[in-house]
């Protein structure tokens, strides 16, 4: 028998290609979860998050949060927003994600599935989410390296002034990269270069949530690559899932190469 449904949240996080998308998904194997993907983008479609984010890596704190914790709620319902969507169409592609997006939110919807948001974009702001939402936090960290071979494989820049228009995130959290956040937004730099700030940046942020949040789950992707089995059912277990045979056996299957 399966244990009783939490009804928190869960929000997924980390560092860009640290392995967010692999945990997200693998916990919501778990059927009574409803994965929603990256509310957070600036390219997330208005009807499944309409909050209006200026950028990437929002920093939201209770100094911002009513432009975005009403449609962050409304995500988290699985309430579809039909009126900005249409608001937003402007192709039939669009019509045809509308309605195929708006029937998956009202599926899970009706079986009251547990929200699940997979965002590493929202990783600036896990502390306010967790608070106003009362989340369970999982947050995967992976080797900078890695980090940084992606970035290069995929040729990924990021505009480093989103930190400095964001004054009160790099006052209270990254003072220490004050000059060197300046430095990238002023000089273009590699995707190696632009990844290895981004995760110290990140990775500074994570240090400071296990201090203060000894409860939020922090899990490493190679240990997770190296312990598929038993480092997921431990994450499983701390959130309040069941890793069942089933389970297991996708994951298996998932990790075996």
């Amino acid at each position: 028998m399966q244990p009783p449904v939490s009804r928190r949240p869960i929000l997924v996080s980390g560092p860009p290609r640290g392995g967010t998308t692999w945990v997200g998904k693998t916990l919501a194997l778990d059927p009574r979860i409803g994965y929603l993907h990256e509310p957070f983008s600036v390219v997330t479609r208005p009807g499944l998050s309409a909050a209006p984010f200026p950028r990437m890596f929002e920093y939201v704190d209770d100094a911002n949060q009513q432009r975005y914790a009403p449609s962050l709620a409304r995500t988290l319902r699985f309430d579809y927003d039909v009126r900005a969507e249409v608001r937003a169409v402007r192709s039939a592609r669009d019509v045809a994600r509308g309605v195929r997006d708006a029937a998956a939110m009202a599926r899970m919807r009706r079986r009251r599935a547990r929200p699940l948001m997979k965002d590493p974009i929202a990783v600036f702001s896990a502390e306010w989410l967790a608070r106003e939402f009362d989340m369970d936090v999982v947050l995967v960290v992976r080797h900078p390296a890695a980090v940084a071979a992606s970035f290069k494989r995929l040729g990924w820049q990021h505009r480093f002034e989103s930190f400095l228009e964001q004054p009160r995130l790099v006052e209270q959290h990254l003072p220490m990269y004050t000059d060197q956040i300046r430095d990238f937004a002023q000089t273009r730099r590699t995707s190696v270069e632009q990844a290895a700030l981004l995760w110290a940046l990140v990775g500074t942020m994570i240090q400071g949530y296990e201090a203060r949040h000894p409860t939020w789950v922090v899990v490493r992707q190679e240990d997770l690559s190296l312990r598929p089995v038993e480092e997921f059912e431990a994450v499983f277990r701390r959130v309040g899932l069941e890793l069942t045979p089933s389970i297991r056996a996708e994951i298996v299957s998932n990790s075996s190469s």
